[in-house]
């Protein structure tokens, strides 16, 4: 809730049978926007709903430019790339990859 009450952050949750089951978030200044946060629990996916967040948040942001950010698909098909290929279906084009960083243990 506290993100969603800063200025330009929009969230966006898809409800199925009264429990939330999708969610994500725009980062909205003037033209431009980021697009992310997004997830689906598990029992939701395959359903079409990050794809509809992804087209309800470029609808609301209407003319001008939004980035996103994802993993980059694996060499194998994986459920893991679903998030990139949301993106690449909703529109987007890969600019470039960058490196994650993670903690050592």
């Amino acid at each position: 809730m506290a993100l969603a009450a800063r200025q330009g952050w929009h969230c966006y949750v898809i409800y199925k049978d009264g429990k939330p089951a999708a969610a994500a978030a725009m980062f909205r200044q003037g033209t431009g926007a980021w697009l992310g946060i997004d997830v689906t629990l598990p029992p939701y996916r395959g359903l079409g709903m990050q794809a509809a967040l992804i087209q309800k948040r470029l609808s609301d942001l209407g003319p001008g430019r939004a980035m996103a950010e994802t993993g980059l698909p694996a060499a194998t098909h994986q459920a893991a790339d679903a998030s990139y290929r949301n993106y690449r279906r909703g529109g987007f084009i890969e600019a470039y990859p960058s490196i994650n960083f993670a903690a050592s243990r």
